[in-house]
């Protein structure tokens, strides 16, 4: 059966199927970004602000189709039905559905076609305009795809979602009032290369704006630097224009250049964005440029920046706001950039799409390095079939000549809009689209366009055994959430010693994450070759509703990633996670080495002083001593050493100088080096009265009566002075509420039934004040789990409790080991000696010092979207817990606890914060081990010395007081 022998679907005469081919029509080439002022003074004024700039943002009418089957060839004379503001996305205005999925395509995989039922949106408004000017309608962001009609006419089509696209309108326009139609599509053709991880938003999501330009204007250009000042300036497209810089004026016709030399340059780098002031005119227009000095390169398998080998302390950025979803103001970006400056971030991976034209400008303004990336992600082919071959379909698009012309089309619209940007040290031809010779032409055309260095995380082909062949078309080649021992396996491949590798993606930040910081930058920190990393990624994608943030699968959808999307360094609405100051720390300007006398501070940066003030914080269990501050002037790669006094705490702050971001006196940097001086405190033995029942065990130790459950080991009951304390058994505990990064591992855990392990008590001894229970942890249906020894010795005012254990062989590690039982919500004050403010864990605890903190339980939970192991802290060697009259005290050697407002149950059981019910108790966990969090969520496994072990022991003393 073959489709000649059937009729084909069709549109409108109006509308041809462009949406299932590859080219844009009548769109303009694309060309350096640029806004031209009328007045020379006016040429760094907001865009806004220029008399040739029409804004067309605001209100439009909008009418919602089905399918594009249902619009009609005069759709545009029909009335809107609805309004709808632009810049928005209309699945956040009611239209459509809301839908996140990570790697599958949304829609049926049958390139080039669309399906029949892809909905559309009419967007409508009219404008004035002046004709004595050619006349450019620019829209900066459409998703998908769209038609443009003025007064009537079909002007063109694109269909590149991230691109600036471009309209000559000026023989479409009138005098008076113009009618603009706009007619979206949800899918098209480059949709196919648009598999993002993203929430699948539609519509005019960026700004709409008419540009009235001189009929001889210029066009484009190209700005290039090298570190002795010179500055070139080449006109490639316009008749002729003038160019002004650093007080010098220069001409130029199209194809030629204007040099100029600049003397003793200031150099631009994200520590010193020094621009220099450029401006072009021609005809009666003028056009302003920042330009920075600043060279970017690869030599002898190096990147250098300045002629430096700096190192990429970055972040994966996609355009997100919790309320608009991909519609982002310049005030969101600054809101961004500034908490990416607090957080110690200098670089930005534009994940996965070329950002709007004020991020860049921007970005030079306050100094980041930016690796602008093109608009192409096609990660649904590798899960295109059932079953399938996954590293072979990821490679789909790579070399099918379907694709080719798309691939190199869409690296224009990033290469070519953004390349006079200092800001972006290198281009990225995409994300996770496989391998294939479409790219490798794609690099070529961008090598014969500019010379920054290119990266392309998908430049290598991928053995069934993950074994990595790298390929040489990329001058940077890269790696994502890298396993075992990728640095010395890349430096030992003799083909690849003129590469350097970087992490486009790397540690992970879905829920309560990373914990593999450390490890990551012990390694890029080693050599030379290593550029750095881009943590994955900056800001979760949670939707706020009322109640709360939502994520995949919450509105009804049937395809989605779930929680996949709340994978954020910071939270939807920016607010910081313990994670983000992990990032903070191993970001840091300096580093701190103390020896208990000499303080060495070092800078890590490259190109300016680290200027500012240097706090010593004395501190003797809590209690502040005594502050020093002095002032540090510290160049580039260099050190100070300087005298310290010792204390039980020495906390050394950084504070910075004021600058655009930041303000005088904020904290960059911190270290803390504790001392240990704490003792247990001194025992105070009784009698104790022990009574062995049929089923309990009573003790009586002074003013405490506790009862042993001869069933299970726990302790039952625990009452002191007549009042309960317990209000529910202290008993053996070896779940967490599962992570994110435990989303493989917590198969086994729940396949093991560590969640429903009951204890088994099979031998009791009654000795003195001492009870020991021989027994094992168990579930219906296995073997034993847990095979235990554990002991309770009594004192007069409290118990200690000692265990030994052997997980059964063949079982996953677990979670944890450690005990759990619940108190009265009343006691919601909680004061610690171990690893804080933050939460804290084996390997999670790099922002962290050892110190005596205090706080209430509602704080001391992590308030994650998705509920999950929370709020722990390491390494500890007491906590007590009170409620105002008494105070529970546990004490040990470096044990974590918890002390929270919800159980594991609780958590384990909501799929959201809001869904977590109302406190009820105080829910205490006192763990001789607690497993890392490491990054598995999309990383490594989590490293096997911090996973709880198989086998271990240790002892904590509980007593009990009036306060």
């Amino acid at each position: 059966m073959t489709l000649k022998k059937f009729k084909k679907i069709i549109v409108s005469y109006n509308m041809q199927k462009y949406y299932e081919q590859g080219k844009c029509i009548n769109v303009l080439e694309p060309h350096a970004y640029y806004i031209p002022f009328s007045e020379r003074e006016a040429v760094f004024s907001p865009r806004h602000e220029s008399d040739r700039f029409i804004n067309l943002n605001g209100e439009w009418g909008i009418t919602e189709y089905e399918t594009i089957l249902d619009v009609s060839d005069d759709f545009y004379k029909k009335p809107t039905q609805s309004n709808i503001p632009v810049p928005s996305c209309v699945q956040m205005h009611g239209y459509d559905h809301i839908q996140y999925t990570d790697q599958c395509y949304p829609f049926p995989f049958n390139p080039p076609y669309t399906p029949n039922m892809n909905p559309c949106y009419h967007y409508s408004r009219t404008f004035k305009t002046h004709l004595k000017y050619k006349n450019y309608l620019i829209f900066e962001g459409v998703d998908s795809c769209f038609y443009v009609y003025v007064n009537g006419q079909f002007v063109g089509y694109s269909n590149v979602s991230h691109r600036l696209s471009e309209f000559d309108i000026t023989n479409f326009v009138k005098s008076g009032e113009n009618k603009l139609d706009v007619l979206v599509l949800k899918w098209n053709f480059g949709s196919y290369l648009e598999d993002q991880d993203k929430w699948r938003f539609t519509g005019i999501f960026r700004d709409v704006y008419i540009l009235l330009r001189p009929q001889n204007h210029i066009v484009d250009y190209k700005i290039d630097t090298t570190l002795d000042g010179t500055v070139s300036f080449k006109l490639t497209n316009g008749e002729r224009a003038e160019v002004t810089l650093a007080g010098i004026t220069k001409k130029v016709k199209c194809g030629e250049c204007a040099i100029f030399k600049i003397k003793e340059p200031k150099l631009w780098s994200p520590e010193t964005p020094y621009l220099y002031d450029m401006v072009i005119s021609s005809t009666d227009e003028y056009i302003g440029e920042k330009v920075g000095i600043r060279t970017t390169e690869v030599k002898n398998g190096i990147y250098l920046f300045n002629n430096k080998p700096i190192k990429l302390y970055g972040v994966n950025r996609h355009d997100f706001n919790c309320r608009t979803g991909a519609t982002v103001t310049v005030e969101n970006i600054i809101e961004d950039l500034t908490l990416m400056k607090k957080l110690n971030v200098n670089a930005i991976r534009t994940s996965h799409y070329p950002n709007m034209p004020e991020f860049y400008q921007l970005c030079d303004k306050y100094g980041f390095y930016v690796m602008s990336e093109t608009d192409i992600e096609s990660h649904g082919t590798a899960k295109r079939h059932v079953g399938g071959n996954y590293l072979k379909d990821m490679e789909y698009v790579g070399y099918d000549p379907l694709f080719e012309y798309s691939i190199i089309e869409r690296q224009k619209y990033n290469v070519k809009v953004n390349i006079n940007r200092p800001c972006v040290i290198m281009w990225s031809l995409g994300n996770e689209s496989g391998n294939g010779i479409n790219f490798k032409k794609a690099a070529e055309w961008v090598r014969s366009c500019d010379g920054r260095p290119i990266h392309y995380e998908g430049a290598h082909d991928v053995a069934e055994d993950w074994s990595i062949t790298y390929d040489t078309y990329v001058d940077i080649v890269s790696r994502m959430y890298p396993r075992g021992d990728w640095s010395n396996e890349f430096l030992a491949i003799p083909e690849m010693k003129d590469k350097p590798m970087l992490l486009c993606e790397y540690c992970h930040s879905m829920g309560n994450s990373p914990g593999d910081f450390k490890k990551h930058w012990d390694i890029l920190g080693s050599n030379d070759r290593f550029v750095g990393g881009f943590v994955w990624e900056w800001a979760d994608h949670g939707i706020l509703s009322k109640k709360g943030f939502m994520y995949g699968g919450d509105f009804g959808e049937d395809l989605h990633d779930g929680n996949f999307c709340i994978d954020g360094i910071v939270a939807p609405d920016r607010k910081l996670k313990s994670g983000s100051y992990e990032m903070k720390k191993i970001y840091e300007p300096v580093t701190f080495k103390f020896d208990g006398t000499k303080l060495t501070v070092k800078s890590r940066q490259f190109f300016r002083n680290v200027r500012g003030t240097l706090e010593i914080t004395y501190k003797d269990k809590g209690q502040v001593l005594d502050v020093e501050r002095i002032f540090v002037d510290i160049p580039p790669q260099s050190e100070i050493v300087l005298s310290v006094k010792s204390a039980h705490v020495v906390i050394f702050s950084l504070l910075s100088e004021e600058s655009e971001l930041i303000p005088e006196g904020f904290e960059l940097a911190r270290s803390g080096f504790t001392t240990e001086r704490y003792n247990a405190d001194e025992r105070v033995d009784c009698k104790a009265k022990i009574t062995d029942g049929n089923r309990y065990i009573t003790v009586k130790c002074k003013n405490n009566v506790f009862t042993l459950d001869k069933a299970n080991g726990a302790i039952s009951t625990f009452t002191h002075s007549g009042r309960k304390i317990f209000k529910q058994s202290l008993e053996l505990n070896i779940m967490r509420a599962p992570t994110d990064n435990d989303r493989y591992i917590k198969n086994e855990w729940l396949s093991a039934r560590y969640d429903k392990q009951t204890g088994q008590v099979r031998a009791y001894e009654i000795s003195g004040n001492k009870v020991v229970f021989n027994g094992y942890l168990s579930s219906v249906r296995y073997e034993p789990s847990m095979f235990f020894i554990l002991a309770y010795e009594f004192f007069a005012d409290g118990v200690e409790v000692s265990l030994e254990y052997r997980f059964a062989d063949d079982l996953p590690y677990p979670p944890r080991v450690g005990f759990k039982t619940s108190l009265d919500k009343k006691f919601d004050n909680v004061a610690y000696y171990g690893f804080g403010p933050y939460e804290s864990y084996v390997d999670k605890r790099l922002a962290c010092i050892k110190d005596v903190y205090c706080d209430a339980v509602t704080n001391l939970e992590q308030h994650y979207i998705k509920p999950q192991e929370n709020g722990s802290h390491y390494g500890c060697d007491y906590m007590k817990v009170t409620d105002g009259t008494t105070i529970v005290k546990v004490e040990g050697k470096e044990f974590s606890f918890s002390a929270l407002p919800h159980s594991v149950g609780d958590y384990m059981m909501a799929r959201h914060y809001y869904e977590l019910p109302k406190q009820t108790a105080t829910h205490l966990c006192l763990d001789l081990f607690m497993s890392g969090i490491g990054s598995n969520s999309c990383g490594p496994e989590l490293a096997e010395e911090y996973r709880t072990p198989m086998e271990g022991k240790g002892m904590l003393r509980i007593t009990v007081r009036k306060k």
